[in-house]
């Protein structure tokens, strides 16, 4: 039986496997920085051409990305606190100076090391940037860096949140300013198009273009189409915010729908990720995002009119093979979903439960429910992978097992899928894991265990997140992948990591206070008194 579980799991991961190579061998997994005589040697060069200047420019472009992506965490608290500190970069102005003006504003909100590291950064770039400046003046058009007065682009700071390169728009559950529920799905699904605008309240550009973004939405309403707006400072339903928001949408005459949603969800996440304001996504009928965002307002006539040859893709592309969709679709749930959440928590549940246990088999269902579908959902474009994989792993009666192509793809499965709450509490759920396995890492740092199994979890949620309680000692340990999880309900999140108490379980490297003379702990322990009482039989 083991055997065939390792194999089933071979299986899934191979075809997983094919979809996080790419990821795996991105440019940016490679080392950061250089160090700061590469970019003094870069600021040194003095180009003789056009196209030396294009280069170098280039590479000093490079190093600026690669400085913001070494520090990326505390980049992003820099980032966060500049919407409402400084709103947006003054003509002329350094983004250097920017970036040191933003940090000496936040400054309370870093460490002494933190603030030594973000400012050594800011003022490298402040040289670069200095550099940048000059090569523009000498060489016109050297460069792509924004024009004076434009928002520069996350994706240009090296700053892009993983959310911002997806295809998929993160789905959502919020409500609009007036209290209304809104459903992203839903939302998508009954637009042609969608176009979403991220604003806030005191950025100029932002609030200019509203009166534009107003008449594009009575243009689309005539092609079954709309414009959304989402204002970052009216995340989790701020209401001095929210009343702030509206009226300002009611003096420039705003009819569209503004929305807000968690902060701690995935768009709220996604959201947080964005380092320049306005910026507009255009979004098609099946929540897949088209091309590139517009950064910076669209009433520029070059902005407007990638704006309007985005909007034209997304009101084709649900009725075209756009077979790069499923691609993304189908790598995103490998990576994210399937490898790096749940086939990360069963695995104790597939070597260590009971053989005819409860757990154990219905894991076994889901493994094969998802390879089942996948292998046949992603044949057309992966024939031979998925053909492999379909010739070697067990079919049902139904099943043509010559072929993966010779069947039809998979239906959704109703009769497993969870209503809108608990998927809620769910995604609630792992953004908890995050925050556990981050202090994991620390006290991992910190030596004060190694691996997860060695940690015992104390856990605080707040009132809002009781239903944790809900969730077994156990449960919560499973998809934590710790020894123990201890829960308490306080003012605010908070976790606590201690060297794991009790006997480390030679069969699962669980650690129990209750292990037996051989040192398992009771859930093996009972499991190998079946085994035995099975090979007596």
């Amino acid at each position: 039986m083991m055997k065939k579980i390792t194999k089933f799991v071979t299986l899934l991961l191979a075809l997983a496997m094919v979809f996080s190579l790419a990821a795996c061998s991105s440019g940016k997994d490679k080392d950061k920085a250089d160090g700061s005589a590469d970019i003094a040697a870069l600021i040194a060069t003095e180009p003789s051409s056009a196209d030396e200047a294009a280069k170098l420019y280039q590479q000093l472009m490079q190093k600026e990305n690669d400085i913001l992506a070494a520090n990326s965490e505390l980049w992003n608290k820099v980032f966060l606190s500049a919407n409402k500190n400084n709103p947006m970069i003054e003509d002329g102005t350094n983004y250097g100076d920017f970036l040191l003006a933003t940090i000496e504003s936040a400054k309370d909100s870093f460490s002494a090391d933190e603030l030594k590291t973000l400012k050594a950064g800011a003022e490298q770039i402040k040289e670069i940037e200095g550099k940048l400046t000059i090569l523009e003046q000498k060489y016109p058009g050297c460069g792509t860096a924004p024009g004076a007065g434009d928002s520069v682009s996350a994706e240009e700071a090296g700053m892009t949140a993983s959310g911002s390169n997806a295809m998929k728009f993160p789905s959502f559950q919020g409500k609009d300013l007036d209290g209304n529920d809104v459903d992203s799905s839903k939302l998508f699904a009954g637009n042609s198009v969608t176009v979403v605008n991220f604003w806030f309240t005191t950025c100029n550009p932002c609030v200019g273009e509203l009166a534009d973004l107003e008449a594009l939405n009575k243009d689309l309403a005539a092609k079954g189409g709309a414009v959304v707006g989402i204002n970052s400072f009216t995340l989790d339903g701020d209401k001095t915010a929210i009343a702030e928001a509206k009226d300002i949408l009611a003096k420039k005459g705003v009819t569209y729908s503004n929305l807000w949603f968690a902060s701690d969800s995935e768009a709220g996440k996604f959201t947080a990720g964005l380092y320049s304001f306005p910026t507009t996504y255009v979004v098609d009928k099946n929540g897949n995002i088209v091309g590139q965002p517009i950064v910076g307002a669209i009433t520029a006539p070059d902005q407007a009119k990638k704006l309007n040859e985005l909007i034209e893709k997304a009101e084709q592309s649900y009725c075209d093979y756009e077979f790069h969709i499923i691609t993304h679709a189908v790598n995103d749930f490998c990576v994210t979903t399937l490898s790096s959440f749940y086939l990360d928590i069963v695995k104790d549940r597939l070597y260590c439960d009971g053989a005819d246990s409860l757990s154990r088999r219905s894991a076994q269902t889901a493994l094969y429910l998802t390879l089942h579908t996948l292998s046949k959902l992603f044949a057309p474009i992966l024939a031979f992978t998925c053909d492999e994989i379909w010739l070697a792993m067990p079919h049902t009666g139904d099943d043509d097992a010559r072929n993966v192509v010779l069947n039809e793809m998979n239906k959704p499965f109703t009769a497993y899928a969870l209503d809108s709450e608990t998927m809620a509490r769910w995604e609630h759920i792992i953004a908890v894991r995050t925050v556990v396995n981050g202090a994991l890492e620390e006290a991992r740092a910190a030596k004060v265990i190694g691996k997860s199994l060695e940690a015992d979890v104390h856990l605080t949620v707040p009132e809002s997140d009781r239903f944790f309680a809900d969730e077994s000692p156990e449960a919560l340990a499973d998809i934590f992948i710790v020894s123990k999880v201890e829960l308490a309900i306080g003012d605010a999140l908070a976790v606590k990591v201690d060297n794991a108490a009790g006997t480390k379980c030679p069969r699962c490297w669980k650690h129990s206070l209750e292990a037996n003379a051989e040192g398992l702990c009771p859930r093996c322990a009972e499991v190998v008194k079946h085994l035995h009482l099975t090979e007596l039989l």
